[in-house]
């Protein structure tokens, strides 16, 4: 009842032209003034307690900041408060441990707020709201940067067992504050495209159902247009690079059952790097998405934002990406000895921590996202393969990536000879690997590459390791 008077008393004092966030603004002034300069990926939970420490020190008469449970291994939980409204929406961030984009974004988002609120625009935020942030919701599964708690569980698959503290402190929260919005804030794979564009999905949304039938009620419709205000406010920094998430009702879950118990749930998947960009460029569009939100909300509901924004993006896609593909190159099943003529696709691994240099030691590995035809599969790198050779590798070996003279790889096999200096027959007669290239396996393999213009066969043999030994 207070929540529909509440927005009731909105709609009538704003009209629904009023004018939205200018997100170019917002950005620059996000960049600016990053409170958590670290990125996403290396704030371990001691650093994102001195963060939020620092934070409360800055903003003491604006921000709250208070202990509202412990992990499963005794580990602080924490919650940001700002605001002063009568209506609550709750954020959380990291219920993965390996999904940090968001959690930064948050202490960035109390910090913007806490400076800008002599503005009408954030004045009439923290006047509409309280906003309940959990920044971290899983610091055992952050401190191994791993999906599950320390019980070995999902969270995110505990909303009826309540198994984990952490998931019993979220329904606690929940139930205490009755939130009008929730916010669930995640991180996807960095390969996901946009439907079959082939362009990466920086941002993919989900206005969670409530139920298996996906019921379209009035906190759904919110969602929607919720999700709808933050295509309308990303677009122009990931132009192409939103999409929907999977829309499946899961039972478990709790986005789900958050939306069930009466919460309309949005959930905010950050993926893809926008271009020439990194987690630091993620941050700031969960900051961007999440002030447009608010402003929309505390102006009029988002009465002037259309779901169909929402409903015509298109669907998440896996395996449509890969970082490298080979095309008509010869292949080696080295079981048979026989070649055959086909694509390889894979994906250059690193984990997100050895991407912003805070993993000791690094920790990268390889995928085959395809062997065959390759074409609907988009690469970061394609190589014309026409007239290569790719043998299939064993790890065993432990070469190095790179360039390898035609004796060394002899030197693997003593005593094999081949039937002549063909590189087919030196390749099939050494048989590196007893097992050959396959989709989800690692990239391994012999590659020869024939000289240009040169007499066949005359050319270069080079190792690659889990993707790497190939020229750029």
């Amino acid at each position: 009842m207070i929540e529909s008077l509440f927005l009731s008393a909105l709609l009538s004092q704003v009209p629904a032209t009023a004018p939205a966030t200018d997100v170019f603004a917002l950005s620059r002034e996000i960049e600016r003034h990053r409170f958590v300069k670290a990125d996403a990926p290396c704030l371990s939970p001691d650093v994102l307690a001195y963060e939020t420490e620092r934070l409360r020190s800055a903003h003491p008469k604006e921000i709250q900041v208070q202990t509202i449970g412990t992990s499963f291994l005794g580990t602080d939980i924490r919650m940001i408060s700002i605001g002063h409204g009568q209506n609550s929406i709750l954020l959380w961030s990291q219920m993965h441990g390996d999904e940090p984009s968001a959690t930064p974004a948050l202490l960035d988002l109390a910090d913007y707020l806490a400076r800008a609120q002599a503005s009408p625009e954030v004045a009439r935020i923290l006047d509409a709201f309280t906003l309940r942030m959990i920044p971290m919701l899983n610091p055992d599964g952050a401190a191994r940067y791993e999906r599950r708690n320390a019980q070995g569980i999902d969270i995110n698959r505990d909303a009826l067992m309540l198994t984990t503290p952490e998931g019993r402190l979220l329904k606690s929260i929940r139930d205490r504050f009755s939130p009008v919005l929730g916010l669930n804030l995640h991180d996807q794979s960095r390969r996901v495209t946009v439907g079959d564009t082939g362009i990466l999905s920086s941002i993919s949304l989900l206005a969670v159902a409530g139920d298996a039938a996906g019921t379209i009620t009035p906190g759904r419709l919110r969602a929607k247009r919720v999700a709808s205000r933050v295509v309308v406010a990303l677009s122009p920094f990931i132009p192409g690079g939103i999409a929907r998430y999977d829309e499946d009702w899961n039972p478990r879950a709790f986005g789900d059952n958050i939306t069930a118990w009466g919460t309309p749930v949005v959930l905010i998947e950050s993926g893809g790097f926008p271009a020439g960009g990194g987690f630091g460029d993620l941050t700031r569009l969960n900051v961007v998405a999440l002030v447009s939100i608010l402003e929309g909300l505390s102006r009029n509901d988002l009465a002037d934002v259309s779901t169909g924004v929402y409903d015509d993006l298109l669907r998440n896609r896996a395996d449509a990406y890969a970082d490298i593909a080979i095309t008509g190159a010869s292949i080696l099943e080295p079981r048979s000895g026989k070649w055959f003529e086909a694509d390889l696709a894979f994906d250059l691994l690193s984990s997100d921590q050895t991407v912003a240099g805070c993993a000791v030691p690094a920790r990268t590995g390889s995928r085959v996202v395809e062997v065959g035809d390759s074409r609907v599969v988009t690469p970061g790198r394609r190589i014309d393969g026409r007239s290569m050779l790719l043998a299939p590798l064993s790890v065993d070996l432990q070469l190095k990536p790179g360039e390898i003279t035609r004796e060394a790889l002899l030197a693997l096999r003593p005593g094999i000879s081949a039937a002549s200096d063909d590189p087919k027959d030196i390749l099939r007669a050494l048989s590196l690997s007893e097992e050959g290239l396959s989709r989800n396996g690692r990239a391994f393999f012999v590659g020869w590459i024939p000289d240009r213009g040169a007499a066949w066969p005359s050319g270069r043999y080079v190792v690659v390791v889990d993707g790497v030994g190939l020229d750029p």
